[in-house]
């Protein structure tokens, strides 16, 4: 599984248009289509991508602390109406990047053993925080730094930071005789073949268009759903 040199080939900003398409279906799913389980595991790869745009953009970014300030602004501004929307407590993704972020930052910094217990301690922090992903998406943003362009070893880290879904599931299925839907967030792993296929090529720019993406789809899916639902 070694990056790509041939064949169909993408750019940053091709992987950034799969990513949001994918979110946005996840998003149609979510407000106004609950029962199709389909569209919900289809956008379980949205989030994948973006871990691994983020350990991308930490490589290439000229200015972090613009990069990190970016996120937190766009986090803040519209985290009450995204819990309002959402129907949810929980902080919306954006932090969850941020922190990622802030986390791989960290943990170059201070290499050595201690360094992956800070991440840890990031990590729980996401939770303690109620992010949304709370501990997996931290650790699936710095696993994304970790082994970045070695898929062998993102597809193994990957699926061990997918574990706890798959008990949940089995452990549903086993108690109730029914799934835990929580067992698709396991199709996360498809994202690594889209991810493959970047190139390292920046493509586009784009950068205040993709931040704004994010909350006017919501927005956008919410106006839906109280006009047509």
């Amino acid at each position: 599984m070694e990056k790509t040199t041939s064949g169909l080939q993408i750019s940053c900003f091709q992987l950034k248009i799969i990513g949001c398409a994918l979110m946005v279906i996840d998003h149609v799913g979510y407000l106004l289509f609950p029962d199709i389980i389909a569209l919900r595991m289809i956008g379980r790869l949205a989030f994948p991508i973006f871990a691994y745009l983020i350990a991308n953009g930490y490589r290439h970014s000229h200015n972090l602390y613009k990069y990190l300030m970016l996120l937190l602004i766009f986090a803040a501004a519209f985290q009450l109406p995204y819990m309002k929307m959402m129907d949810t407590n929980t902080l919306n993704i954006l932090f969850t990047l941020a922190l990622g972020l802030i986390a791989i930052y960290v943990f170059d910094i201070y290499q050595g053993n201690s360094s992956y217990l800070l991440v840890v301690l990031f990590a729980l922090a996401a939770e303690f925080l109620n992010m949304d992903y709370g501990v997996y998406g931290i650790l699936m943003i710095f696993t994304s730094h970790l082994f970045f362009n070695k898929y062998r070893k993102l597809l193994i880290g990957w699926g061990l930071i997918s574990l706890p879904y798959i008990a949940e599931g089995i452990s549903s299925y086993y108690h109730n005789g029914i799934w835990n839907t929580a067992v698709i967030q396991v199709l996360a792993l498809a994202a690594i073949p889209i991810i493959m296929l970047y190139k390292g090529e920046k493509g586009r720019s784009f950068r205040l268009g993709f931040y704004l993406f994010y909350p006017i789809q919501i927005v956008v899916l919410y106006l839906i759903k109280l006009l047509c639902f």
